[in-house]
This record gives structure tokens, C-alpha cells and sequence, in this order.
């Protein structure tokens, strides 16, 4: 809802105030054009029919109003989950567009209500014990959520541990594994998928079933490495 007027100085007259969806208004103006504002700018700024306004207050609703909605809209968030602080931005801007998106999420960084380190890690541990996954698969996750690769390396490297240890844990929570072709397919497939690399998944299941031992059996079970 941007607007750029060629000469924000002058001024025009509110023709009608239409109350349309989801909280937004529409001020149709005298000159034939219309603005969009959030109902929290209406409340401050209390625009009528046959009130002059220059562009220039014009733009200034627009703004303000695009900043109390986005402050709304962030605790709102928040109140219902943890966000980083790139997720609530992009999060915010599908409603209140980039600039305002981007000073309310740094807003709700300085009150203490996002913090990335305690967010990532909280995560990464979560990840690394309730599902298992190695540290390149919680670094990836952890990125695509918005983390920065800095700090996803660090906390999924100290989140993740041992990674054979890991598939081992995997290995005793199962409990409906089978070692014919088709199972061993399935469970190879699914510590990939967890982010394993090749050399870690051979060696664990060798603990438990010696059906891996040549670089002829890696081929035919399909196993394949992970990529950092």
C-alpha cells in the first residue's frame, strides 16, 4: 500500500470512508483516487467525508497504520508459537508489506519476545531427540526457517551429538523393522532422509544385520550420501 504522490504537499478532499474486509478501509478522494488503510490508522487519524488532507498525511496514515497492524499482528503471533526473527518478518509482510514487517519484528527483538539463539536451540534439541535427525538435516531445517547458516551450524553441531549413536537410538525405538529387501530399502531410506551419511548408516546396520559389506551391496541397496 505504498504510495508515491508527485507532489505530496498538496492536498484533496475525502469523498466516502468504505469499511471493507478483514479490517481494512478504503478513502475514495476527490481527485478520483482512492487509499487503502488499516481500521488501527482509522482510529488514530479519524478520517470523515469532506475533510481535507494533503498526500503527505495521507502517506503518514498509510504508514502508521501499517506499523500498529504489524505490532498487532506480531503478538498476535507470538502468543500462538516461537518465530525467529526472519520468519516473523516474512510472516508479517504477506499482510503489512516488507517495511513495516521488518521494524516490527525488530521491535519484538529489543522487547525480548524472539531471540534466535534460544529459539534455534530450543529446536535443535527437540529435533535431535524427538525425531532423531542429524546435524545436517536440523542446520537445514533450522536455515529454512529463517536462521542464519552461522548459528545453525553451531547449535545443530552441539544439538545433534554422536551420529552413530543417534541411529542407534533410532535402531531401539523401532520395533516392526524388517531385514528382507524391501525393509532394508525402507530403513536405509528413512535414516537418509534423517540426514545420515552413508558411512554412519553402513556401520550401525552392520551391528545389526551383516548384509552390508561390500561396495556392490552399497550400490544395490541404493544407499547414496548426504550432501552438506
Amino acid at each position: 500500500m505504498e504510495i508515491l504522490w508527485e507532489a505530496p504537499e498538496k492536498g484533496t478532499r475525502i469523498v466516502e470512508v468504505e469499511a471493507g474486509k478483514k479490517g481494512l478501509y478504503t478513502l475514495h478522494l476527490e481527485d478520483g483516487t482512492s487509499v487503502s488503510l488499516w481500521k488501527e490508522a482509522l482510529e488514530s487519524c479519524r478520517p470523515k467525508p469532506g475533510m481535507e488532507v494533503t498526500y503527505e498525511e495521507l502517506e503518514n496514515w498509510v504508514a502508521h497504520g501499517q506499523q500498529l497492524r504489524a505490532h498487532k499482528k506480531a503478538l498476535r503471533l507470538l502468543e500462538r508459537r516461537s518465530y525467529c526473527r526472519k520468519e516473523l518478518e516474512e510472516r508479517l509482510a504477506e499482510e503489512v508489506g516488507a517495511l513495516a514487517a521488518h521494524q516490527a519484528a525488530l521491535r519484538m527483538e529489543e522487547l525480548g519476545l524472539i531471540q534466535d539463539e534460544e529459539y534455534a536451540r530450543r529446536l535443535s534439541e527437540e529435533w535431535a531427540c524427538r525425531k532423531k535427525y542429524s546435524q545436517s538435516r536440523i542446520r537445514m531445517e533450522l536455515c529454512r526457517r529463517g536462521i542464519s547458516k552461522e548459528l545453525a551450524d553451531q547449535v545443530s553441531r552441539e544439538a545433534a551429538g554422536d551420529p552413530r549413536e543417534k541411529i542407534r537410538e533410532w535402531f531401539a525405538k523401532k520395533r516392526n523393522l524388517t531385514w528382507d529387501e524391501k525393509g532394508r530399502r525402507r530403513t536405509v531410506g528413512a535414516l537418509q532422509r534423517l540426514g545420515y551419511r552413508t558411512e554412519d548408516i553402513r556401520v550401525v546396520m552392520q551391528e545389526y544385520c551383516e548384509y552390508i559389506d561390500t561396495e556392490e551391496k552399497e550400490k544395490e541397496y541404493g544407499l547414496f550420501r548426504w550432501d552438506d
